[in-house]
């Protein structure tokens, strides 16, 4: 290294962004390029570890995501996947979800049960109220009426809470 690289260099022995590397410019030895030349990436080629479309992969939360898209190089490359309740939610109603305003819950708490019964769809705002502590709704039952009687009685709790606001005003 140069005495103008060292000056470039933090503390932990990091290069700053910007800094020239100390072999830009120079040429590779052409022996070297053939011993390297078949492990370089070729342009069009796709990765060893790309999944194919439908592939299913379970996400840290434990929620089954399906690959729909194959966008590469792309700042929302997390577009690429989708969970697989909406999937199948979209499909059965052919409608698009959307996931700012709306959320799809499974009815028993089983994240793997993908059957449209057992998949609903509701608010980010109810979500949050049957979320909520003094909801005392058991998500993992494993009965799915008891999750629709969840829902039914958060929503018929929200109600009380609008007229109430409403007669106030």
């Amino acid at each position: 290294m140069t005495e103008e690289q060292l000056k470039y260099r933090k503390p932990n022995g990091q290069f700053k962004k910007g800094v020239p590397p100390f072999n830009k410019g120079r040429k590779m030895r052409e022996e070297t390029r053939q011993k390297l030349l078949p492990t370089l990436f070729k342009k069009g080629n796709k990765t060893w570890n790309t999944r194919p479309l439908g592939f299913e992969r379970i996400s840290k939360d434990g929620y089954v995501e399906v690959k729909i898209t194959d966008r590469f190089h792309c700042p929302e490359a997390r577009k690429n996947w989708r969970n697989k309740q909406l999937v199948v939610y979209e499909k059965a109603h052919s409608c698009k979800v959307d996931t700012r305003k709306d959320v799809v819950i499974f009815l028993d708490g089983d994240k793997r049960n993908f059957d449209i019964r057992n998949l609903f769809l509701i608010s980010r705002a109810e979500n949050r109220v049957l979320n909520a502590k003094w909801a005392k709704w058991d998500r993992y039952s494993g009965d799915s009426e008891i999750g629709m009687s969840a829902v039914l009685r958060m929503r018929i709790i929200r109600e009380i809470r609008r007229r109430k606001s409403q007669k106030k005003e």
